[in-house]
């Protein structure tokens, strides 16, 4: 089995997840993108309803056509980001901002994609025979920890975490962590709460693919110092169930309890 397909499995395990974790596809062919066994919707869809679907399981890829957000389109390369969008006027519009000049420096510093995109194929992780370009990881606040934590036993202190509310799957979770190759976190925003229907405490984290071993690696690594006895042995009865165990899981030590006497089941 390829290491693509144990570092997804392992992914599940180490984290408790209610969603597939999703893995996004840039393809700027045509044919490439015809290859792909997913769905392409007859009307326009907005992109993180895409994601959030992929999460229940769903396999979708949108093109310029039938993507139905503006703010998605533009992040992703559909569509040029025009004048009023780099002046700050087209999010004054909105009531997001207080002051042009703070309008016009967010939209200056969003990173999003100057060159066009053909399409973008939106899966959960393991439909995927090909390495994605993007992992998404949807979780409450103490699963995203156990992200934070394996992420930085093995790429170090990250001090660029970007976040501001707004284009929060476009943006946040999708193009700032490819362009600039290193994990986000996001609290999501108004918009695709209310399109997408995310659990209030719900939150997105996305990172290149190429970080994605990296980041299981991390998650294993750090079980003994963080997990209690119960959930290492949930780990370690799965791992051995999936016969991917391959790991020194002790017992009754925390890195912040010294005597963890929490019963094993």
């Amino acid at each position: 089995m390829s290491d693509h397909l144990n570092n997804i499995k392992k992914a599940y395990i180490l984290l408790q997840l209610d969603r597939r974790i999703v893995g996004i596809k840039f393809v700027h062919d045509k044919e490439v993108f015809d290859s792909f066994d997913a769905t392409e919707p007859v009307r326009p869809m907005f992109y993180c309803q895409a994601v959030h679907a992929a999460g229940a399981g769903n396999r979708i890829k949108l093109t310029k056509a039938t993507s139905g957000c503006h703010g998605s389109s533009r992040a992703l390369g559909f569509e040029p980001a025009n004048a009023d969008y780099y002046s700050g006027q087209a999010s004054m519009v909105l009531g997001l901002y207080k002051k042009l000049e703070t309008s016009k420096q967010v939209a200056q510093q969003i990173d999003i994609f100057r060159t066009p995109l053909y399409g973008v194929v939106i899966m959960p992780i393991e439909a995927f025979d090909t390495e994605p370009d993007i992992v998404m990881i949807f979780s409450n606040t103490r699963e995203a920890m156990r992200v934070l934590q394996g992420y930085t036993s093995i790429y170090g202190y990250n001090n660029h975490y970007y976040m501001c509310g707004n284009q929060a799957i476009c943006v946040e979770a999708t193009t700032y962590p490819y362009i600039n190759q290193r994990l986000n976190l996001s609290m999501l925003c108004a918009g695709t709460r209310f399109r997408a229907g995310w659990k209030d405490d719900e939150v997105a984290m996305g990172l290149p693919y190429s970080q994605f071993g990296g980041l299981v690696e991390g998650l294993q690594h750090t079980v003994n110092a963080i997990e209690r006895n119960s959930r290492k042995y949930q780990i370690e009865t799965q791992l051995k169930e999936e016969g991917l165990f391959d790991m020194d899981i002790r017992y009754g030590k925390t890195y912040f309890l010294a005597d963890d006497r929490s019963p094993k089941e």
